[in-house]
């Protein structure tokens, strides 16, 4: 637990959830734990519900998140300002080898980086004073760094999910909660007239912890398949995304753009994902990118073996066309019927060449490693696969 400069324990006042800081507390011991013990102690963590949204509690930081939702109204994304900085600066949980010159340094690249995010057109400046600020963090539970000091860097840790906890505590009452994360919440705001309410809870919190919050601008809008897959419209009109399925593709990861785009258009601009993809007539927006690991020696597709390294793939139409099949060189090991061990008894071999088929590719597809940079659909494209995909993905983010 923590001790706040004007003296109040911010942590006792966590009420309808003490038993998640009982947790905690339970872990605690006043010897040294061994190494054993701390192995077996970092890997445990906390699975439970909190304000109606499935949480995990851990030593690395919360997560939580409604699964598989989507929503329209008034949402404020509440950030913590450069939390655990903040933290080792109110707290002085500060690795026990910083000087105070140090601390100085460090509380005013902090202050520095606080006051730079008002200005979008610096954030390279202001990134340059977050990665100090950040690795210094880091360097406590690096063994081989100078700062290591795995005690303060678990308080702060464990310190920042309580404090966060009470957060969520002090405004469940008036707002609905969307997702946790480490450093933030998203909130839905029964009405626009609820934000000052939700305004002077936060300025309350930050009078206890010492430690500053942001609103970043309204959401309007919200597609969200878990903590880490999430689609968010502003109501100016800018979106954040995170995850594979819905985030900008680059040329480095060009994989199912359509389906990508898809996603987004629905998400953004309300266009169904069949209209997208049909009206689609690039080859290249349509490829599915595999890669033959070094774990396999061949790919065979439509009886033909091949051993380039990367594949671009398409759905077909075509009863000529199969599946594209990751092979093995080499006889497969039959385990035992009965106590599926190999050992204690000559081992059954297949005597042929293991088969896989890559994950997340068509039953019938055609390859097309040259440059399709321009060229059109052929007539021969699946595009009915790419469709149900599509829906099946904007299902997992709460879509219809």
């Amino acid at each position: 637990t923590s001790t706040k400069p004007n003296g109040y324990r911010t942590i006792d006042r966590i009420k309808k959830y003490a038993h998640i800081v009982d947790w905690f507390k339970e872990r605690k011991s006043d010897r040294e734990f061994t190494d054993e013990e701390k192995k077996i102690i970092y890997k445990q963590y906390l699975k439970i519900d909190v304000a109606g949204v499935p949480h995990t509690f851990a030593w690395g930081g919360l997560h939580g998140a409604l699964l598989k939702y989507s929503g329209s109204g008034y949402y404020l994304h509440i950030d913590v300002s450069q939390y655990y900085p903040s933290l080792m600066v109110v707290l002085n949980y500060f690795s026990r080898a910083v000087t105070d010159e140090g601390k100085r340094r460090y509380d005013m690249m902090r202050r520095e980086s606080i006051r730079l995010k008002a200005f979008p057109e610096l954030k390279k400046k202001r990134n340059g004073y977050k990665l100090v600020n950040n690795k210094t963090y880091g360097g406590m539970k690096d063994k081989y760094n100078p700062l290591y000091d795995p005690l303060n860097a678990n308080n702060i840790c464990v310190t920042g999910q309580l404090a966060l906890l009470l957060l969520i505590e002090m405004l469940e009452p008036h707002c609905q909660l969307i997702q946790s994360n480490t450093d933030g919440l998203i909130v839905k705001l029964h009405s626009l007239d609820d934000y000052e309410l939700i305004d002077d809870i936060c300025w309350e919190w930050e009078q206890l912890t010492g430690v500053s919050l942001a609103f970043d601008p309204i959401i309007t809008r919200i597609y969200q398949k878990d903590v880490n897959n999430y689609l968010f419209v502003n109501e100016d009109g800018d979106i954040e995304s995170k995850g594979a399925y819905v985030k900008s593709l680059s040329p480095l990861d060009y994989d199912l753009p359509i389906v990508n785009k898809a996603l987004r258009e629905y998400m953004v601009n309300g266009v169904l994902v069949a209209t997208t993809i049909n009206n689609c007539d690039e080859l290249i927006d349509f490829q599915k990118i595999v890669k033959l690991s070094g774990k396999y020696d061949y790919v065979e597709h439509n009886n033909t073996k091949y051993t380039h390294k990367c594949y671009r793939v398409f759905a077909s139409k075509s009863e000529h066309d199969g599946t594209i099949y990751k092979c093995k060189v080499g006889a497969e090991v039959i385990p035992h019927p009965w106590t599926g061990q190999t050992s204690n008894f000559p081992p059954t071999y297949t005597g042929g060449d293991k088969k896989d088929k890559f994950a997340n590719t068509p039953e019938r597809c055609f390859i097309e490693n040259g440059n399709i940079k321009g060229s059109p659909v052929p007539h021969k494209l699946d595009r009915s696969w790419y469709v149900s995909l599509a829906e099946e993905r904007l299902r997992q983010f709460g879509g219809n």
